[in-house]
């Protein structure tokens, strides 16, 4: 397929799976909600601990149980803080293979779109292994962003730097700019990678039923072996969700703009912002729905080319010119003593 016949196969995809909006809605308004209890439970938790502490006499018993409760409110916030994010992070998982599943069974013609039954069939049973790959992905990204830093911050202590100070300009501007252009470049290699390879491998994951390693072994495999096909697609659909991203910003700005010196006009172009909010949800699920169109179409074999046998030059003999019958064919001709 061709990247427009995708794309256009892409917004079929999305178009049948519009409740994949409505589940990342109410995934947020689910997570909002856990945040809030989490913070009504640190709140209470820290007013119940304020009778207990007399402020009124300094001694050395009131400072040490300031101290002991404090350190218990601290801990008990990062113990809230770690649970809200496990929570975060499994919601998002379960809401994201779930909805994956539904549009790779849409895109494969096996389901007409979104369905419950699979969203939840999906989620449940890739959940675990979508956590698995966020905190793979996580850690290179966390990796890669050390490396790139620590090899920029050497590159110019110890060899820039001390350029300039000598004096040598000239020297340092022609060390500098090769140097400064191949970071950049990697930088924008590194995020294709992440880019495309965190989208393939969660819908191999999803898709072949895959654990975290494998299905991440299988996106490289697949890149590689598509590299610049995956590459120009890849482009395409980052450039699609950033232009929508530039045009929400364009459009919400006057919210930005007057929130602050006049709410009322704020509150009242709050539906532009929630209109634009929702264009970009839909923007990025046409760009989810492009990269399952076009993994499966990479990976779909060729049909196979007709096996049937050629005829051979000639009479084929079958029933309409088959050899006919003596009694069709009259008594054989005798030889005349001319011939």
């Amino acid at each position: 397929m061709k990247y427009f016949e995708i794309i256009k196969e892409g917004f079929r995809v999305a178009n049948r799976n519009l409740a994949v909006l409505l589940t990342q809605v109410l995934a947020g308004i689910v997570m909002l909600f856990f945040f809030l209890l989490l913070t009504v439970i640190f709140v209470l938790a820290a007013i119940s601990a304020v009778p207990s502490l007399n402020l009124q006499t300094l001694s050395t018993d009131n400072l040490s149980g300031l101290v002991k409760t404090s350190l218990t409110l601290v801990a008990a916030g990062a113990l809230l803080v770690i649970i809200f994010v496990l929570a975060v992070a499994f919601i998002t998982a379960f809401v994201h293979s779930g909805n994956l599943g539904c549009m790779l069974k849409t895109a494969r013609k096996k389901a007409r779109g979104f369905t419950t039954g699979e969203f939840f069939a999906s989620g449940g049973r890739s959940v675990w292994a979508m956590l698995g790959l966020y905190i793979i992905w996580g850690v290179v990204t966390l990796f890669a962003a050390f490396v790139f830093g620590a090899v920029g911050a050497t590159g110019y202590q110890a060899v820039l730097s001390p350029l300039m100070v000598e004096g040598r300009r000239v020297l340092a501007f022609s060390l500098g700019v090769p140097f400064i252009t191949a970071l950049i470049l990697g930088g924008l290699l590194f995020l294709f990678f992440v880019y495309a390879g965190w989208t393939f491998s969660a819908i191999i994951l999803v898709g072949e039923g895959l654990g975290a390693s494998s299905s991440l072994g299988a996106s490289y495999r697949f890149i590689k072996k598509n590299f610049w096909d995956a590459l120009l697609f890849a482009l395409l659909m980052f450039a699609l969700v950033f232009f929508a991203n530039i045009l929400w910003n364009i459009a919400t700005m006057p919210f930005h703009i007057t929130k602050e010196t006049d709410p009322s006009v704020a509150a009242g172009l709050l539906p532009v912002v929630l209109f634009g909010l929702l264009l970009q949800m839909y923007i990025g699920l046409i760009a989810r729905s492009g990269f399952v169109v076009f993994y499966i179409d990479r990976t779909t074999p060729a049909p196979p080319a007709d096996a049937g046998f050629s005829a051979p030059s000639g009479t084929i003999s079958g029933p309409d010119n088959a050899p006919e019958s003596p009694s069709d064919a009259g008594p054989p001709q005798e030889n005349s003593p001319e011939s």
